[in-house]
């Protein structure tokens, strides 16, 4: 057989028909075929009618696909990232909050693990402010002993002054007032430096 030669249109009783034709080497014959083509036209009409209709069927399944895999997939992932923006640039006194967890698939793990290291940083947050207040407390306290330590020295110098003053009055003059006043002065600095 020989090659089909290429469809072509002619019109017969005022009919447009497509025409093609096979030649065989071995009959000698030739096969001619005619299709009307207002029968192909209405076939491809119908071929193209149901093209649409399964494209747009697969356009809605695929944005219900999309929308479903957005809010199952990329909005828990979108949260957790927003929840990690936040802890960077949280403030002391807010701390960013849980995200929701649905389900039992890799996101709703990701999503429990975001959880529990949320809780963990917190816990050292607040254990960290305990350490920093009691740090604070340690250092009042010891710069307080050190005032006080600091004072009583300064008090003690000049007291222990006065003090010797009022004895060396007291054994320099004979007088029972300037001695009954400097036993008075001496008994105020022994209370005050005891």
């Amino acid at each position: 057989m020989s090659a089909l030669d290429p469809p072509s249109v002619i019109t017969l009783d005022q009919v447009d028909m497509s025409v093609s034709s096979v030649h065989s080497d071995l009959s000698n014959w030739t096969i001619i075929g005619l299709i009307p083509v207002e029968s192909l036209i209405a076939k491809t009409t119908v071929i193209l009618r149901t093209t649409i209709v399964i494209l747009l069927i697969s356009f809605i399944a695929v944005g219900i696909v999309g929308w479903f895999y957005n809010r199952t997939v990329v909005k828990p992932i979108q949260e957790i990232t927003q929840r990690f923006q936040e802890t960077q640039q949280e403030t002391a006194n807010h701390t960013p909050e849980h995200v929701v967890v649905r389900g039992n698939d890799e996101i709703a793990e990701l999503g429990r693990w975001f959880n529990a290291f949320m809780d963990a940083l917190e816990s050292r947050k607040q254990a960290e402010a305990q350490r920093l207040q009691l740090a604070i407390e340690r250092e009042k306290m010891h710069i307080l002993t050190h005032f006080i330590t600091e004072a009583s020295h300064e008090f003690r110098t000049p007291l222990s002054i006065i003090s010797s003053n009022a004895y060396l009055i007291r054994k320099t003059t004979d007088s029972d007032k300037h001695e009954q006043q400097t036993l008075k002065i001496d008994e105020q600095v022994k209370n005050i430096t005891t």
